[in-house]
């Protein structure tokens, strides 16, 4: 048998077709599974299930849980090796065999071949004869001995990886008259793909893929490579071309940049802009065009020119920075926010009042705002009334502050 596929119109109707599948194996008496691909799926059809109804025995889970759980109960004293100690025996592999310079790239490398596709490679390089060997790339026979020397590392320490445990539960019918639905996500592990499709395989385990519409092309979108919901809402957008309606092409290209930490981070996208800007100017010698400009969006743009400013400046490249804050996020705004809330607040707080008369929009002199600044603090029969009335005497504007806060107009401040 192979994988059974099903193409659902959305991630919510696969939900639920994926339960209605499990519901309908556990009422066949088989152990019914709904697999997932991330905890934050899980929580999804779990509130799925509880919408439907669904009844209890069937199982929601990853597949890398549901694996531990079957382990448990049959497997051979081994355990299931943790990601953080796989990258350390596999350093330890890198450093015993020479093969290879070892280093936390190299490792984390290995780390990934040995977690998904430690059986299906060794399984491959078993079955090869000496003269396929021979025609092996260096590189490739590199592998082959550091996977064997890894396993062997892990049978010496009584660990073993997900792949080989999945296979050797296959081996002894562990999931024999079960069911699983695969609810399959935009980017499964290798090792789940092919733990599940080995399964598929035996004649005593259903399992069925179940696929949202949203992930791959939908036949039945007149020839369009997006799914119906996905061209809905980019023709939502202004800039998707509302009069021919068709969706934005995609142009350009996406670069990742991975910092490592927030100290690295300003180095890494100031070298971004630099090269940006000089693969711009070049563009733009070549096709006898001004240069463009190069636009930086950032959470924090102010912080991000500190931090970068002087790096672009050397380089040559001229910046500006656009930033823009909440009016009671800004100085002055905090101040005649802090003098709203305490003249209407019972008891007048005079540091408050002192930071709005210290303020550039007060008109009142720093000596004069400090000598009030005494007076209320030396005062013990301070009113919201009296701090208004005194206040009126500082400056025109404070007379028209006091004026319309007496009047509760907030908006004539």
């Amino acid at each position: 048998m192979s994988i059974q596929t099903e193409v659902l119109e959305n991630k919510t109707a696969a939900a639920a077709a994926a339960l209605n599948r499990a519901r309908e194996y556990r009422r066949s008496g088989l152990a019914s599974f709904v697999v997932v691909g991330n905890l934050q799926d899980m929580l999804f059809v779990q509130k799925r299930a509880a919408h439907l109804g669904l009844d209890f025995g069937v199982t929601v889970d990853t597949w890398r849980h549901v694996l531990k759980d079957r382990w448990e109960l049959f497997s051979d004293g081994r355990r299931i090796i943790e990601d953080d100690e796989r990258r350390v025996l596999c350093l330890d592999v890198l450093k015993a065999a020479r093969v290879m310079e070892a280093g936390m790239g190299n490792a984390n490398v290995l780390c990934r071949l040995a977690k998904d596709w430690l059986v299906p490679v060794l399984r491959r390089g078993g079955e090869m004869s000496a003269e396929e060997r021979e025609q092996l790339a260096p590189v490739y026979g590199d592998i082959l001995e550091l996977l064997a020397l890894y396993e062997s590392r892990l049978g010496e320490r009584g660990l073993v990886e997900p792949t080989r445990a999945a296979e050797h539960l296959m081996d002894i019918g562990a999931f024999r008259g079960a069911g699983l639905v695969w609810l399959a996500g935009y980017r499964e592990p290798e090792g789940t793909c092919w733990a599940l499709e080995g399964l598929a395989e035996g004649a005593d385990t259903s399992v069925v893929r179940m696929l949202s519409g949203c992930r791959e092309p939908s036949p039945a979108d007149e020839g369009s490579p997006r799914s119906p919901e996905l061209a809905e809402l980019l023709r939502a957008f202004p800039f998707a071309g509302k009069e021919g309606r068709e969706p934005v092409r995609r142009q350009g290209q996406v670069q990742l940049a991975l910092p490592a930490g927030p100290v690295a981070e300003p180095g890494l996208i100031a070298d971004v802009v630099i090269r940006s800007v000089c693969r711009e100017r070049e563009a733009a010698k070549a096709a006898g065009r001004p240069p463009l400009p190069i636009h930086v969006a950032a959470p924090h743009p102010a912080k991000l020119f500190d931090a970068i400013g002087a790096p672009l400046a050397a380089a040559g490249i001229a910046v500006e920075v656009d930033d823009r804050q909440s009016l009671v996020a800004s100085p002055v705004g905090r101040a005649f926010r802090n003098l709203l809330v305490t003249i209407t607040s019972a008891v007048p707080n005079p540091a408050w009042v002192t930071d709005f008369l210290m303020g550039p929009c007060s008109g009142v002199p720093a000596a004069k705002a400090r000598a009030f600044d005494r007076w209320m603090r030396g005062n013990r029969a301070l009113s919201r009334g009296l701090v208004l009335e005194n206040m009126a005497t500082l400056s025109a504007t404070c007379w028209q502050v006091a004026a319309a806060l007496e009047a509760g107009d907030a908006q004539a401040c």
